[in-house]
């Protein structure tokens, strides 16, 4: 279920409509990412999030990897560089992401809105999922939806963000 929807302009001609989705592990729609949410869920145990310890990814299917980004929380400003970007996420960006700042992305619009996100997700330390609908530049219709867990050494400061993201045509 939608708990909230926005839009945002990437450029002149391409509108997302961003909405963020309430995570329902039992859900249909939320198989690919139930796997890494029950394992995060699992390493979480009693506290608010686990650590980076906590988390190898050998042990999540090997069809994720792909899809798994892992983004250092960088200090003193606040900032956000990803560490590890699996081939899906590389290949939708055009780039290798691995080192790169958030904001450093393009186009710029969506790196502030992630930015943003990011920088929630520091205060509060909870999950995000959301889904992004728009029309690409060949004029296919894409839906990307991301599921966004905090990780933290010591149950109060995000370290780092572990990300799975779904790339989706929805046809012409």
């Amino acid at each position: 279920m939608a708990s909230s929807t926005d839009t945002f302009e990437l450029s002149g001609a391409t509108v997302v409509q961003r909405t963020a989705l309430e995570i329902v592990p039992d859900a249909a729609d939320f198989e690919f990412f139930r796997p890494l949410f029950g394992y995060w869920a699992d390493r979480r145990r009693d506290r608010v999030a686990p650590s980076r310890a906590d988390i190898d990814p050998v042990d999540l299917p090997a069809a994720l990897l792909p899809h798994l980004l892992l983004i250092d929380v960088e200090r003193d400003p606040l900032d956000f560089r990803y560490r590890l970007a699996g081939t899906a996420a590389d290949h939708i960006h055009g780039m290798r992401l691995r080192g790169v700042r958030v904001l450093d992305l393009e186009p710029e619009p969506f790196a502030k809105i992630l930015q943003a996100d990011l920088m929630r997700m520091a205060q509060d330390l909870e999950p995000q999922y959301l889904r992004h609908d728009f029309i690409n530049r060949e004029a296919v219709s894409r839906r990307f939806r991301v599921l966004r867990l905090p990780l933290s050494d010591d149950g109060e400061r995000l370290d780092i963000v572990l990300v799975l993201a779904e790339f989706g045509a929805l046809g012409r």
